[in-house]
Order: structure tokens, then sequence, then C-alpha cells
């Protein structure tokens, strides 16, 4: 039983690894969002600051805009991006864990390993099943 015990532990820790890149990403895609709400706020309020003379006749503030837009656009498809990968980390993790979870819980049933029986249940109470 040692195979499976050394299969349900890589298990754990490759779960524990994926929780710990799913935070890392998640608290990732969150700054960019906030940044990205933030740059169009700014961006907003410099549209709304500037003259309309300067708007219509300025080639310097039409220049200056579409810098900032194009920044603010593409730090917006960045966090989108980043949002998608942290969405896919967060389903990836569940799986393992899902998969985990049932492993554990059918190698529990089965009367023929007693001695692990304590390692099973503790391993269940962290993954929260």
């Amino acid at each position: 039983m040692t195979g499976a015990t050394n299969t349900h532990e890589a298990a754990y820790l490759t779960w524990k690894t994926q929780q710990a890149g799913t935070r890392v990403v998640t608290g990732v895609a969150s700054a960019l969002g906030v940044a990205a709400v933030f740059g169009w706020v700014l961006l907003l309020h410099k549209i709304s600051q500037t003259s309309a003379f300067a708007l219509r006749y300025s080639d310097r503030v039409h220049q200056q805009l579409g810098e900032w837009g194009v920044a603010v656009g593409a730090l917006t498809l960045i966090a989108i991006v980043v949002g998608i990968m942290a969405i896919a980390a967060v389903v990836r993790s569940r799986r393992t864990k899902d998969a985990l979870v049932a492993s554990l819980r059918k190698r529990l049933a089965d009367p023929a390993d007693p001695t692990q029986r304590s390692t099973i249940e503790s391993r269940l109470r962290e993954l929260g099943a």
C-alpha cells in the first residue's frame, strides 16, 4: 500500500502547490483589475478637465489622450487575460482537490489498510471534505 500512499501524498502536494499558485494569480488579477479601473477613471477625468477648444483643435491633446487610451486599453486587456488565467487556475485546483477527495474516501472505505486511517482522515479535513 505504500505505492498508493505515495500517490496520494504526491497528489496532495500537487494540490497544495496549485493552491499557492492560484492565490498568486488571483492577487495579481485583482491588482491589475483595480489598476485598470483607476486608469479609466483618470482618463475620463482628464478628458472632462480638458477644454472643449483643446479637445477639438489641439494635436498635442489628441496625442496625449490617444496614448492614455492605448495604455489603459492594454492594461485592461492584460487584466482580462490574467483574470481568465486565475479562473482556470481555480478550476484546475478544484478538480485536483475533488479527485483527491474521491480517492481518499475510496481508500478510507477500504478496510484492508487500517494503519493509514488517521492520516487519511486528517488529509480529508485539510481538504475540507
